[in-house]
């Protein structure tokens, strides 16, 4: 019977060491992979600037309207309702001048909430798109461009929402846009 209860007591001392040892092991993984990324070259400053994530979701909601638009069973609805895509999403569409022609609005899911998409044209230009989220309390970003894809993309952040303008060809004409864009969309907009 002692001897029982020694094999059994022992058993039960083993069982932890093991654990402990599991632990030790997870834990010096986790710092050789940090070791390892840290030695790649990506500094927390670099990390900091990719770009925010409703860039991507703006990429997928072009890419999307472009496939719809492209679809005869899927119909573009070029005109809307600025007051009730306010209500139901909370997002304010700029004034668009008069010379642009807006050929489809969709609302889509982003990971913050309903995002707009309204697809259009400027004279001379291919379509463009304009794509509104919800950005929380994230600080505000300044106009900045990025290339994905084979489309250019200028982005910004304001007021509540993060916004991309997506395209072909012209980097200055896109920004030109976007910069008319960005002082039409509505503070309270959020």
């Amino acid at each position: 019977a002692r001897r029982l209860q020694r094999g059994l007591g022992m058993g039960h001392l083993r069982r932890g060491l093991q654990r402990g040892a599991l632990v030790a092991a997870c834990i010096g993984l986790g710092w050789l992979v940090h070791w390892q990324v840290d030695s790649v070259g990506v500094s927390p400053t670099e990390a900091a600037a990719l770009p925010p994530r409703f860039t991507a979701e703006a990429m997928q909601a072009h890419r999307t309207s472009l496939l719809r638009a492209a679809m005869a069973s899927q119909l573009e609805a070029p005109q809307f309702d600025r007051d009730e895509i306010l209500r139901n999403t909370a997002i304010a569409l700029p004034d668009f001048p008069p010379d642009w022609s807006v050929l489809d609005v969709q609302v889509y899911p982003s990971a913050a909430g309903p995002s707009v998409a309204v697809v259009f044209r400027m004279p001379g230009s291919g379509p463009l798109s304009l794509y509104l989220a919800h950005a929380g309390h994230e600080r505000p970003l300044p106009l900045r461009m990025l290339r994905r894809e084979d489309r250019s993309v200028a982005y910004w952040r304001r007021n509540g929402l993060g916004a991309a303008l997506i395209g072909h060809g012209d980097d200055a004409a896109l920004q030109k846009a976007a910069a008319l864009m960005m002082s039409s969309i509505a503070p309270e907009a959020h």
